[in-house]
């Protein structure tokens, strides 16, 4: 499910935007 999530997440939104926003960052982190 993890892997989905990122795959998705890394798909869906810009890498600027995953770099830029903490938030995403920090949903993986505890996601995983």
């Amino acid at each position: 499910y993890d892997d989905l999530v990122e795959r998705i997440l890394g798909e869906a939104l810009p890498k600027r935007m995953i770099s830029s926003s903490g938030k995403i960052r920090s949903t993986r982190s505890s996601a995983s």
